[in-house]
């Protein structure tokens, strides 16, 4: 049995429909809310900041699964699909860039050094940042250098925390949180993969988590303004972010019957990853066309609050459009044509 088959059959559909759910909260993220109460639209986003590690973890977790059988860990076909994917979508929001800004901020992305970790489009950093994650925990792995790997970890995950919400050193040469917060993937991915290797909370324990994790955050956000009066707002990474998102992994990956909904999963399993690369896209000419009819409509507090699920919508119906009448363009832009295992 090969590695890609081994993946499909430890799949499960509560993985998937939480893949799906963490699609939605992407989007909530990279959304604005001016007119909704402060309070709420602080919670809705503390509370959708599980995302990005929980994708960290669950590619850790299948990652392992696909080296079940290999002696050496094998990344050069994931790797490969995730540098075109990179690669290519960076060309697709090129004009998105030029006219958001103009031409030269075009060359000024794609020319920099700093290419190599956000592509043309910042969210792009997901993708470049599994690339760098799966290949340090290879070459952690072929050196046998596991407690490398394991205090790696955990100093990644405390330099995004002090250039991030606590402050707490005035260094000469500051990373600033957008460098930093790019090495997160090793932690989370180590993580999934040791999920995998050691097993994985039970239900019971990821609530728990999950319960303290939302109260960590809340604490937190109020903490870090009253120390450092920095806005609760804007925060990306909390250190309660973590048992939240360990959490909401290990929900999923105890298959609960009563998480298992096959239209959802099936969605969250075949676009999760296109949602995540499509959607300021699709925000972009949306938000162009509906604001050009009814300008006012972006102010309205019923509109901020509909526009992420109506986003995610639209993003699966062109999604699923695309990979039924254009199968090979699907293939294409999502490196299906590479073999990811």
């Amino acid at each position: 049995m090969n590695s890609t088959s081994v993946a499909n059959q430890n799949r499960n559909t509560s993985v998937d429909t939480f893949r799906l759910l963490a699609a939605l909260c992407v989007i909530i993220l990279h959304l604005e809310y001016p007119a909704l109460p402060g309070d709420f639209a602080i919670l809705l986003r503390l509370l959708s900041r599980w995302a990005i590690p929980f994708f960290f973890i669950i590619s850790g977790y299948y990652f392992a699964i696909q080296n079940t059988d290999n002696r050496q860990l094998q990344t050069q076909k994931t790797v490969g699909r995730l540098i075109w994917i990179f690669l290519l979508w960076s060309i697709i929001y090129i004009p998105v860039i030029a006219d958001q800004h103009d031409f030269n901020t075009v060359l000024q992305r794609v020319f920099s050094p700093n290419f190599i970790f956000f592509g043309s489009f910042l969210h792009l950093w997901f993708i470049s940042s599994l690339i760098f994650g799966y290949l340090f925990i290879a070459f952690c792995d072929q050196f046998n250098l596991k407690y490398i790997l394991i205090l790696s970890s955990v100093a990644f995950v405390v330099i995004a925390l002090i250039n991030g919400p606590y402050p707490i050193f005035n260094t000469l040469y500051p990373l600033g949180f957008g460098f930093s917060n790019h090495w997160l993937s090793i932690p989370f991915l180590t993580v999934g993969y040791y999920f995998h290797k050691k097993g994985y909370p039970s239900w019971w324990l990821s609530l728990i988590l999950i319960v303290i994790g939302a109260a960590a955050q809340v604490w937190e956000v109020r903490f870090i303004y009253h120390q450092y009066r920095l806005s609760a707002y804007q925060h990306e990474f909390l250190i309660g972010t973590i048992p939240f998102a360990l959490g909401m992994t290990g929900l999923a990956l105890n298959n609960l019957r009563w998480l298992r909904w096959t239209v959802p999963g099936n969605w969250g399993r075949e676009y999760s990853l296109g949602i995540y690369l499509i959607h300021p896209l699709v925000i972009y000419i949306v938000s162009k066309w509906v604001y050009s009819f009814v300008p006012k409509i972006s102010e309205t507090a019923l509109w901020q609050a509909l526009f992420p699920v109506i986003m995610l919508g639209l993003c699966i119906l062109l999604l699923s459009m695309i990979q039924r009448w254009l199968p090979r363009l699907f293939n294409f832009l999502f490196g299906k044509h590479v073999p990811a295992a």
